[in-house]
């Protein structure tokens, strides 16, 4: 295993630091708060670290391309359903958010285990790189989504600011079912020639 796939494990391993602040009582709930953000960003920021080494090593692999953004949904869904448990969003959000990101993994899947086919023509290999790899739209969707669970923890200790707060919900959720159509969309042709 490559050390980008290691470091992204390790956002994995790291993700019930999170939840652990965030519920306990060992610290008043303002220090509790702003413990969880610095872990929360401190986490996601192996993001940035396992994708930088991977594309400046050239050590891309088809198992990292699914990984990196399951471990974010990992880490991203364990801090939402711990904020719903807290009652700090609402859960039809939540359940937008992880409805979505079942969905485009499962479509991921199908394409990679596709991939696997030796008889499949150079063409079809292409679509299948391109369909799995996240959208524009998917990135700005986990951009949106991290800054609003940095915005709700840090909210939660100084002033509640609805309007920034449902501006942020509602984009990512926004960003997040057209990613999701723009991920089935990108895949539809690939997933069709591999049942042939």
């Amino acid at each position: 295993m490559n050390l980008p796939n290691k470091i992204t494990i390790s956002r994995i391993v790291l993700t019930p630091i999170v939840p652990f602040f965030l519920l306990s009582g060992l610290f008043p709930i303002e220090i509790r708060y702003w413990i969880s953000f610095g872990a929360f960003l401190l986490i996601f920021s192996t993001d940035v670290f396992d994708g930088l080494i991977a594309r400046k090593t050239n050590s891309i692999t088809d198992f990292g391309i699914i990984l990196d953004p399951i471990a974010d949904k990992i880490l991203v869904s364990t801090v939402l359903i711990t904020f719903v448990y807290l009652d700090m969003v609402h859960p039809v959000v939540v359940i937008l958010l992880i409805m979505r990101d079942f969905i485009v993994t499962a479509i991921r899947l199908m394409v990679v285990t596709g991939k696997k086919s030796a008889d499949r023509d150079d063409e079809t290999k292409q679509w299948q790189t391109e369909a799995i790899m996240p959208p524009i739209s998917g990135k700005i969707k986990t951009v949106l989504e991290v800054a609003m669970i940095a915005y709700i923890l840090v909210d939660a200790t100084v002033v509640w600011h609805f309007c920034i707060n449902f501006a942020l919900v509602s984009l990512t959720v926004a960003f997040a079912l057209y990613s999701m159509i723009e991920s089935y969309i990108r895949s539809r042709p690939v997933l069709a020639k591999l049942k042939k």
